[in-house]
């Protein structure tokens, strides 16, 4: 993957966290009917405009460069740990603080949970980043486990991608 592909790939990440899909294609279109009619669509950067509305912030910077040089290095831990945090942002497992917690301390005791739930899922991905890929395709669903009920729906929807993912990789 090219580096031009891979800052792609980690911006539209991002928008995806930060917009709805609704939002997206929105601004998609405004900017495709602005280009029709020939005219230049001018943008405020995102330090200028007003985060009204919006109760947090991320911190891409952290996520892009944990994920960014497993991009080139490793690109199937790449791959995994991008599903990972994905399903971790959307909160289909682990939704609350405390869980990210015990998560984060079931792979390092020493752990310590972020105030703000994304700068957590970055400290989380950035330590998971050190271990070995099969390492964590071993561990991960067992931490999950253990810090979620067996019956959990959001477990089974994760414990079912990584299997999966495990058994069409052996």
């Amino acid at each position: 993957m090219s580096d031009r592909l891979q800052r792609l790939v980690a911006l539209v990440r991002d928008l995806r966290a930060e917009f709805t899909v609704d939002e997206m294609k929105a601004a998609l279109k405004i900017v495709q009917s602005v280009e029709k009619r020939g005219q230049g669509v001018e943008v405020k950067k995102r330090s200028d405009t007003s985060r009204v509305g919006r109760s947090r912030s991320r911190s891409p910077v952290q996520q892009s460069m944990a994920l960014s040089k497993l991009a080139k290095t490793d690109p199937p831990k790449f791959e995994y740990l991008s599903k990972v945090e994905a399903i971790f942002r959307s909160r289909q497992t682990l939704p609350h603080a405390v869980e990210l917690a015990k998560f984060g301390r079931f792979f390092d005791k020493a752990f310590v949970p972020r105030k703000k739930r994304d700068d957590s899922i970055s400290a989380i991905i950035s330590m998971l980043a050190s271990k070995p890929l099969e390492e964590l395709k071993a561990k991960v669903p067992q931490a999950i486990s253990s810090v979620t009920s067996a019956s959990d729906d959001a477990y089974q929807l994760l414990a079912r991608e990584l299997i999966g993912e495990r058994r069409q990789s052996d």
